[in-house]
């Protein structure tokens, strides 16, 4: 496969079924060399295969996303796997790989340090169905690109998966392979400097497992909760919140006035009256995430680190944010 065949995936609008909002899958791609841009290896993701005939029915009551769309209507899907009280356990993100094996599998994505517990905790729900869990981390690796400077065409023919990033329009690539691609860049900064300035939550720093609420967490912003497909885990007080039409914090991109040095992650976020507006999360260079009170985070913000100096930074409202928000 080569990346010329995301020139035909201008869109994709989300099945009948779901009755969440427009997937607008639409990227432009620069003609310029696609040394321009970096490829970005991610050692800290790993990959899950789920395969067997009851693959979607087995997902399908498990993860907030609606499974049945994969594959049908879309290549990828982000979502998450909540625990029985209603928080986030994993992020995932969700690939249909049923035409590499011949019959129905699908790719989770998500934490390489977390692969071992995400099978062992999903194995407890797999009583007769007609599945199997396998960690291919070793064997397949994550890449990804980000279109700070516009999307480029890469021609890669040995990757399993090739797609934009399903959690946010136009924010990048997103490649599942067993081979590097031509001068693969192993540093993550880049990646993880960009994802940050989007205000992309992602893994157990961003979405403490058991701490953080899904909607919180932007999960509607970025398509990975469905709210008509039925019952999964944590799926009575996710619709309960939703319906109210009130989620007073989210996480937000942080612009530290300088590097911040360390923070330990849940660090208090003050404003300039000292009063709490919420928990820092993570950061890398001078950019980071953090759970906030949507209506306390004008002006200046400050924070410790673990030399109790306190920071200077700002709050920012990511452009790909419904309008009404």
């Amino acid at each position: 496969m080569l990346f010329q065949k995301l020139l035909q995936r201008v869109s994709r609008i989300a099945c009948q079924n779901c009755k969440s909002s427009t997937f607008k899958q639409a990227i432009k791609y620069s003609t310029s060399s696609a040394s321009d841009v970096p490829v970005y290896k991610l050692s800290s993701r790993g990959i899950v295969r789920v395969k067997g005939r009851d693959t979607i029915q087995f997902l399908q009551g498990l993860v907030t996303s609606d499974v049945e769309c994969l594959g049908s209507v879309m290549g990828a899907q982000y979502s998450m796997l909540l625990n029985i009280q209603g928080r986030v356990q994993y992020d995932l993100i969700l690939y249909d790989v049923s035409q590499i094996y011949g019959e129905k599998a699908v790719f989770m994505e998500c934490d390489r340090n977390m692969v071992n517990q995400l099978i062992t905790d999903i194995k407890k729900y797999k009583i007769r169905k007609k599945v199997s869990l396998d960690d291919l981390s070793s064997s397949y690796h994550v890449y990804a690109t980000v279109s700070d400077k516009g999307g480029h065409l890469i021609e890669l023919a040995s990757a399993a998966v090739e797609t934009t990033d399903p959690r946010v329009t136009d924010f990048g690539l997103r490649i599942i392979s067993e081979k590097d691609p031509c001068d693969v860049v192993e540093d993550e900064a880049g990646y993880h400097e960009s994802r940050l300035q989007w205000g992309i939550p992602e893994g157990p720093q961003d979405l403490p497992p058991g701490n953080c609420f899904p909607l919180e967490s932007n999960l509607v912003f970025m398509n990975g909760v469905s709210f008509s497909k039925g019952c999964y885990l944590g799926q009575e007080l996710t619709a309960r919140t939703h319906h109210t039409g009130v989620t007073r914090k989210r996480i937000m991109p942080l612009v530290f006035e300088k590097h911040p040095g360390n923070i330990e992650p849940g660090e208090t976020i003050q404003n300039e009256s000292n009063k709490n507006v919420g928990k820092f999360r993570s950061s890398c260079g001078i950019y980071g995430l953090g759970l906030l009170r949507t209506n306390d985070v004008a002006g200046n913000l400050l924070v410790k680190n673990t030399q109790q100096e306190t920071v200077s930074l700002k709050a920012v409202i990511p452009k790909w944010w419904p309008e009404s928000t």
